[in-house]
């Protein structure tokens, strides 16, 4: 009796454990629930690239979507352009592989350096010619190494962790191999120096200028290694083979022209050979970008989803969901900005032209499109979708077109809606039209804690207030915000409401319930300065926590739309805050996070980077924080993984 009683309190034990583990620590879709809000403690303080950081896994394609968490899996869309994919990565790395050897052949089997100097014998002319003949050998050599590293990164471009490791050698390698080319100018010419000079300078440029993100944010110090000493070592091999040469051929360092001159002929010889290597490369530059952004080739961009293990980074599965050509985007949006949501089940991707439904292995269940996306975008995809119960609601508002304002308004109306379909076949449940149904980019968001549940939605000048269930418009309320781009958060009493692009800004409290238009009725308050245009607000201990593009950081009392307090955060802000353990954490552009204090005084508690640009909202599951970098997942925790 007593070991069945035993067995049944370790079976207790487990479920409990594996509940909690799937229950407690997910965060299934953008900022959590839609609050942004964790109820976990513990949670780090303080990290840095090197600091607490359990893992980093190098990502696939781009996007600034937000991870979401169930259970031991962490899964985040992608997307990766066509033409940069096709065209310009593996393009100009081939063209360079092939001129790099084009230019090292010749430099060996034509050895221009032979007519310019006139050796005898032993002479030092012919000591110099030999040397040449080595400098270019191994130059031919390097380009080789070069060659061959990039067709690894062909063959290994399925998988993204053995590509890191090799672009990584080929970095290494390509930079010797350019010289190639610098390898037609004459060994003993003062130019050696002068080019070894130019990278001695763009090596220290790399340390000097790397910690304000001048290269499209901060490089850690692997990556600037890589880049660094590579420059560093050719630009010293440069000088010594000018040296070498010059001391080999009885020559003063900065003596000119002490070698027997060349005829005109022989000069002409030199020169058209001399000419391969440098027109070669401006000729396949000129091609790449004139095929970029002239022909503009109608190349599809790729879209999926990809799985990653929670404990270790490592990568379970990745699925492609969705190709369609590129559309409209602001610059600092992306083709891959909402973030995906889950069940347990089900995780849904949607994407601007369409939406997806994949299986915990990967497998696409269903597909849906959005045929208008293309006509209709302007800015770009950034509503996420939401689960509740067995449906997944999304939003579609068309964007301005700048045809007229009748034809507008009825595009608007025919093509903007709110819709429900069924999580497992894609079923289309319900389908609404809201006021002013055009350009807002925030997500639907419900009101869990309201009786009864509504999904929450703004558009341009109104909140509204949908039945899940049904679809039926609960209530409407006038706000005085055009193209809201932040979404709503709630509680059990109100909804708040906040942002503006266009015309005026606003914050506005609308107590929840009531039915029909309840401007008059139910706005609790407002306010119109120092509000956030971009990045959602945070809802935490009865204070509502916002920042502006500019990083001007506002703490408001929930209940009455007091200003706590305003302090200035340094960077740019478009991600949203997350809460949790006391404290709000503001993800900035450039991938530093600002922790301060979840109170009525404003504290800095911490400031952390992980030397990377993100303009990605963290996820907290699992007692640890998971930001999306431009180039990676980062896993940041303090304590032991679970």
């Amino acid at each position: 009796m007593n070991r069945k009683l035993d067995y049944l309190c370790l079976a207790l034990l487990v479920i409990g454990f594996v509940s909690e583990r799937a229950c407690a620590d997910n965060w299934p879709a953008w900022r959590g629930d839609g609050s942004g809000v964790s109820a976990e403690t513990g949670l780090p303080t303080e990290w840095s690239p090197h600091h607490n950081v359990r893992w980093k896994t190098r990502l696939e394609g781009q996007g600034i979507s937000s991870p979401i968490v169930w259970g031991d899996r962490v899964f985040v869309t992608w997307a990766v352009d066509g033409v940069r994919n096709i065209v310009s990565e593996w393009a100009v790395a081939l063209t360079g592989c092939a001129l790099a050897i084009l230019v090292g052949v010749a430099a060996v089997f034509i050895e221009p350096l032979r007519q310019q100097i006139r050796p005898g014998g032993n002479s030092p002319g012919r000591q110099c010619v030999r040397i040449a003949r080595v400098d270019r050998l191994a130059m031919l050599v390097v380009s080789l190494l070069f060659a061959v590293s990039i067709s690894l990164g062909w063959i290994a471009r399925e998988s993204i962790i053995e590509q890191t490791e090799v672009w990584l050698i080929a970095r290494w390698i390509g930079i010797l191999g350019v010289l190639t080319i610098v390898g037609f100018v004459e060994v003993r010419s003062v130019c050696r120096p002068t080019a070894a000079g130019l990278l001695l300078t763009s090596a220290t440029l790399l340390h000097v200028l790397n910690p304000i993100g001048v290269f499209g944010g901060r490089m850690d110090l692997a990556e600037l290694l890589a880049l660094s000493i590579p420059l560093t070592v050719a630009a010293i091999y440069l000088i010594v083979m000018f040296l070498l040469v010059r001391q080999r051929a009885g020559l003063s360092p900065r003596a000119l022209g002490d070698c027997d001159k060349p005829t005109v002929r022989e000069q002409w010889r030199v020169s058209r050979w001399r000419l391969v290597g440098p027109l070669g490369v401006a000729a396949s530059g000129i091609l790449v970008v004139a095929r970029i952004h002239y022909f503009k080739p109608e190349a599809e961009v790729q879209r999926g989803v990809s799985c990653f293990d929670i404990d270790t980074g490592a990568v379970q599965w990745r699925s492609e969901v969705l190709r369609a050509r590129p559309e409209a985007t602001y610059w600092t949006n992306s083709f891959a900005t909402p973030t995906p949501a889950t069940d347990g089940e089900h995780v849904i991707a949607h994407f601007g032209p369409g939406m997806a439904c994949l299986d915990f292995n990967g497998t696409v269940l269903w597909r849906a499109s959005e045929p208008q996306f293309h006509e209709f975008s302007r800015y770009g995809a950034a509503a996420s979708p939401l689960i509740y119960g067995d449906r997944v609601i999304d939003a579609f508002m068309a964007e301005w077109t700048g045809k007229s304002e009748d034809a507008v308004s009825r595009a608007y109306a025919r093509h903007s809606h709110v819709t429900a379909r069924r999580i497992d076949t894609g079923e289309l449940l319900w389908q609404a039209v809201p006021p002013s149904a055009h350009d807002s980019y925030g997500s639907p968001v419900l009101a869990r804690r309201a009786d009864p549940p509504a999904v929450l939605f703004a558009t341009w000048g109104h909140a509204v207030a949908y039945a899940p269930d049904s679809g039926r418009l609960m209530w409407e309320c006038d706000v005085p915000m055009q193209q809201i781009v932040p979404s709503i958060v709630a509680d059990e009493d109100r909804a708040y409401v906040l942002g503006g692009t266009h015309g005026p800004r606003g914050a506005v409290a609308i107590r929840l319930g009531g039915s029909g238009n309840v401007t008059e009725t139910h706005v609790a308050w407002m306010l119109s300065k120092r509000i956030a245009q971009v990045s959602s607000p945070v809802l935490y201990k009865g204070l509502l926590f916002w920042v502006t593009d500019e990083g001007i950081a506002s703490c408001v009392e929930a209940e009455t739309g007091e200003f706590q307090w305003k302090a200035r955060l340094d960077g740019h802000y478009s991600g949203s805050p997350v809460a949790g353990d006391d404290k709000v954490y503001y993800p900035g552009d450039d991938g530093d996070v600002t922790v301060v204090r979840a109170a009525r005084e404003f504290e800095i508690v911490a400031r952390n980077s992980i030397n990377e640009s993100s303009g990605a909202s963290p996820a907290i599951a699992n007692g640890c924080i998971f930001i999306r970098g431009e180039k990676h997942l980062f896993c940041i925790g303090t304590g032991p993984t679970h």
